[in-house]
């Protein structure tokens, strides 16, 4: 017999609440997944056979299948479905996630966010994954001389909404985003943005899902593994990144993302604003300044 599904949903939504913006990080330390597969109380629960990580993991699968890790490395994406091969199910060419605001927060999405402006997420949940402040106010002179319509925004924990008031102050006639720390109501405000431009984070793989044409900039994590799918999304690479992958901060004395440049992001908006993309998967533009 499985574990309870009610007492496990009772559990998650328990500590979800009293730990909110923390427990996802240790869940996810925890191998996340299989902790919540087990919990939500599912007869079947396929996971991947892995070596490291929580050792506990095997317990809370029913099934698993040994991934292999392939040359050249595969999309995240195409990975997960590699799990479903189990049940004889194979990845699309193509794997895009697939989301949909909801149309009653319609009005308040639009008086938060008029017009189709172009969204600029200045935040993630690693510091070192943010392009720096001082590019962001380059590339916010440089777009808004060729008459760009930005927006920027943050997330709602207090680190990342302080360095929007930081932000504010460098460019005090920029247009900013109030803290929407209400998923349903972000989502809605997001389908709203006629372009998405950010770092590695969360919001960046929400637009895509809400097909919303997006520029992602990474510098220590992976186009090729975590850059979204499909040829309305571009991607820029910064320098290599020098940190540990067991810290969130940059350590370097030359940070990787400080390698992509103002223009290259404002050259890649005119592009997919004005130009048409063409088909593709996604065309990361290496570091050129």
């Amino acid at each position: 017999m499985g574990f309870p599904a009610n007492s496990g949903q009772r559990y998650i939504k328990t500590i979800l609440a009293d730990a909110p913006g923390v427990a996802p990080r240790t869940f996810r330390l925890l191998d996340s997944f299989s902790i919540v597969s087990l919990l939500c109380g599912a007869r079947q629960r396929v996971g991947p056979l892995r070596s490291c990580g929580f050792s506990g993991r095997r317990f809370c699968y029913t099934k698993t299948v040994r991934l292999t890790p392939p040359t050249p490395p595969r999309h995240q994406a195409q990975s997960n479905f590699i799990l479903l091969t189990i049940w004889g199910i194979n990845a699309p060419e193509l794997p895009q996630v697939e989301i949909h605001a909801d149309l009653a927060r319609n009005r308040v999405a639009e008086e938060l966010l008029p017009g189709r402006p172009v969204l600029c997420q200045l935040t993630t949940s690693q510091p070192k994954k943010e392009w720096p402040l001082s590019h962001w106010a380059d590339f916010h002179r440089q777009a808004t001389a060729v008459g760009g319509e930005l927006v920027f925004c943050a997330g709602p924990a207090p680190r990342e909404q302080r360095l929007l008031d930081q932000f504010k102050k460098l460019e005090g006639a920029a247009s900013v985003l109030p803290p929407v720390p209400e998923l349903a109501t972000f989502l809605a405000v997001l389908k709203r943005a006629r372009l998405f431009i950010s770092g590695d984070t969360g919001p960046l793989h929400l637009a895509a899902g809400l097909g919303v044409p997006t520029i992602s900039l990474f510098g220590p994590s992976s186009i090729g593994l975590w850059a979204p799918l499909g040829p309305e999304h571009q991607a820029l690479k910064g320098g290599v990144c020098s940190c540990s992958g067991n810290t969130a901060v940059c350590t370097s004395a030359n940070p990787c993302m400080a390698g992509i440049s103002p223009e290259a992001v404002l050259r890649l908006v005119v592009e997919a604003l004005e130009e048409n993309v063409e088909r593709g998967s996604v065309r990361s533009v290496e570091r050129d300044g």
